[in-house]
C-alpha cells in the first residue's frame, strides 16, 4: 500500500532521493534524469507529487501499467482533454501507460543471455540479497481471463518489487529514448558530466550515499498536557478478540398427536339417565310432545 497523505514524511525522503545526486567513480556525482513513479494505487497523492515537482531538472512522470498482453513497452501518452471525466485530464496530467507483459518478456530474455556483451542484466555488487528472487518471482502461464493466453503471475508468496522496478526502469529508459543513441551521443553526454563536476557547486543537490527504505508504522508514546502537567500516553495494543459464552439453545418440544387403538365399535353406549332412558330417547319424546 502507497501513502495517501501529501503531507506524509516520505515525498521528502523521495524528494531527496530524486533530486539528488550519487557518486561516481569517474564523474564524481551524477544526477537523475528522469523518475517514473506508479499512480497505480493512492492516484491522488501521487499526481500532486507528480505535478508540483516539475521543472526542477528531473523528469518526474506518473505511469500505470496496461493488462493488454500485447501493448508495446512505451506509447505516447493521450494528450490533456481538460472536458474529459479523468483525474488525470482534470489536473492537466499526463499519464503514461506501460505494457508490463512485453517489458517482463524482455527482461526474461535479457537474464537467459550468458557471457558478456550488450543486452545483458548488470547488478551491483552490493545489491539486496533477495533481488534474483524477486526478478525470478513469476510465472508465465495461461490464463482465464484472457482465454488461455499465456500471462506473467507472480508466484504464490513471491515478492517481485525488483522486477517491477526493473520494468519501469526499461520504460523510463525508453521513454527518454537511451535505447536508440549513437556511440556519438554517448560521447556528448559523457562531456556533459565531466563539464558538470568540474563546474559543480554546493547548490547542485545532497550527495546521496545512503537511502532509508526502512520505515516503521509502530505507534510511539505521546505526550498529554493537563494543566501545568504533562502525561505520557501509552499507545493501546489491540486486544486479541475475546471468545463469547454460547447462548443455550432453546429447548424443542415434539408434540404428537394422540391416537386411540380403540376402535370406535368398542365405544360405550351413553349412560342411562335416573329413568332408564338414554338422552337421545328423551330428545325423541320431548320432539313428540312439542309437536303433538
Amino acid at each position: 500500500a502507497g501513502v495517501s497523505d501529501v503531507n506524509d514524511p516520505v515525498w521528502d525522503e523521495l524528494d531527496r532521493i530524486v533530486f539528488g545526486r550519487y557518486p561516481h567513480v569517474r564523474f564524481g556525482s551524477v544526477p537523475v534524469t528522469a523518475m517514473h513513479i506508479d499512480s497505480g494505487d493512492n492516484t491522488d497523492a501521487v499526481y500532486h507529487y507528480v505535478r508540483t515537482r516539475q521543472g526542477r531538472g528531473v523528469n518526474v512522470r506518473a505511469i500505470k501499467g496496461s493488462n493488454d498482453l500485447e501493448r508495446a513497452i512505451t506509447t505516447p501518452p493521450k494528450k490533456i482533454d481538460l472536458s474529459a471525466t479523468t483525474k488525470a485530464s482534470k489536473l492537466g496530467l499526463q499519464v503514461w501507460i506501460v505494457g508490463v507483459e512485453k517489458g517482463k518478456d524482455l527482461v526474461s530474455e535479457r537474464l537467459k543471455l550468458t557471457g558478456s556483451g550488450s543486452g545483458r542484466m548488470h547488478a551491483y555488487k552490493d545489491v539486496r540479497y533477495d533481488y534474483p528472487d524477486q526478478l525470478l518471482g513469476e510465472s508465465k502461464i495461461p490464463s482465464r481471463k484472457h482465454g488461455g493466453k499465456k500471462k506473467w503471475t507472480k508466484r504464490s508468496g513471491a515478492r517481485v518489487e525488483a522486477l517491477d522496478c526493473e520494468n519501469y526502469a526499461m520504460h523510463g529508459a525508453r521513454t527518454e529514448r537511451i535505447h536508440l543513441w549513437s556511440p556519438e551521443r554517448w560521447d556528448q553526454f559523457e562531456a556533459g558530466l565531466m563539464q558538470t563536476d568540474l563546474l559543480s557547486g554546493e547548490d547542485e543537490g545532497e550527495l546521496i550515499t545512503e537511502i532509508h527504505c526502512e520505515r516503521t508504522v509502530e505507534a510511539e508514546p505521546i505526550d498529554i498536557v493537563v494543566g501545568d502537567v504533562a502525561e505520557t500516553v501509552e499507545p493501546k495494543q489491540p486486544q486479541p478478540p475475546q471468545p463469547q459464552p454460547s447462548k443455550p439453545k432453546p429447548k424443542t418440544r415434539t408434540f404428537k398427536p394422540q391416537t386411540s387403538t380403540r376402535n370406535q365399535t368398542d365405544r360405550p353406549n351413553p349412560p342411562p339417565t335416573a329413568a332408564g332412558k338414554s338422552v337421545a330417547d328423551q330428545l325423541a319424546e320431548l320432539g313428540r310432545r312439542m309437536g303433538g
